[in-house]
């Protein structure tokens, strides 16, 4: 939900009702959303300064689980779990073999969850939206329209979901396998995936995305996350076509 993701997002939700920051640490690109209420009574360079500090710790928690046990980054499939794991570990395990996949396919949702959870424990926040990647926490008290950035496809930035205030806070994860960095064995323009779990929103949008390689797939790939009472809302897009289910309300752009 960017340009891949971000840039594109982040114009969207630029204006008037967040402030925001942008802090990238390594491979962590991250838009932080604020409303602009409590933004105003905040001192930026402190919340940068969390924000870095957080990231940093939950990088070098994995390259130290890493080193323990040789392949966890690496590997495409569950890993055994691990209930003696860091936090931040036992997140990306159990979210991966939910959706049957590695750990680290959840990695961009979990750090926007646990970087989310740990400014709002600092800072006094109303509202609060931490994207990263297209993978988005969010915990707000208006609903907010999220616009799905789809590449190529004819229906890109021509749907989005509705959030209700009451369902956060709320993980919202893209996957794509025609634009972006990320790894996906599929050729989906956009998996979106709505979770209470950021974690299991990112892993389940990666899981399925690999599922989508042409338009037939859609019909059946969406009646299998629609099995799956834990996940909010889906959307899938692929070339001219859409699968949809789940409780938010989808919106069309002209």
């Amino acid at each position: 939900m960017e340009g891949y993701g971000p840039r594109i997002y982040r114009e969207a939700m630029g204006g008037g009702r967040f402030a925001s920051i942008i802090v990238s640490v390594g491979q962590t690109d991250l838009w932080i959303g604020i409303d602009a209420g409590s933004f105003g009574d905040l001192d930026a360079g402190e919340l940068e300064g969390v924000t870095i500090r957080e990231i940093e710790s939950l990088q070098e928690t994995i390259r130290a689980y890493e080193e323990t046990h040789g392949g966890f980054i690496a590997s495409l499939v569950p890993v055994p779990s691990d209930d003696g794991a860091p936090d931040v570990v036992r997140q990306l395990i159990e979210a991966g073999r939910t959706a049957g996949i590695g750990p680290m396919g959840a990695v961009a949702g979990t750090f926007s969850e646990l970087i989310g959870r740990k400014l709002q424990d600092t800072f006094p926040i109303r509202e609060i939206v931490v994207e990263n990647g297209g993978d988005i926490y969010l915990d707000i008290e208006e609903d907010l329209q999220l616009r799905i950035f789809a590449g190529s496809s004819p229906l890109s930035d021509k749907l989005g979901v509705l959030i209700p205030a009451g369902e956060s806070p709320l993980g919202v994860c893209t996957s794509a396998g025609t634009v972006g960095p990320s790894l996906s064995f599929g050729t989906a323009d956009a998996v979106m995936i709505a979770h209470r779990s950021t974690a299991q929103a990112d892993a389940y949008a990666t899981a399925f995305g690999n599922e989508v390689h042409s338009t037939g797939d859609v019909d059946g790939v969406i009646g299998r996350i629609r099995e799956i009472d834990a996940v909010v809302s889906a959307v899938i897009i692929k070339d001219d076509k859409a699968g949809i289910c789940g409780s938010c309300e989808v919106k069309v752009y002209r």
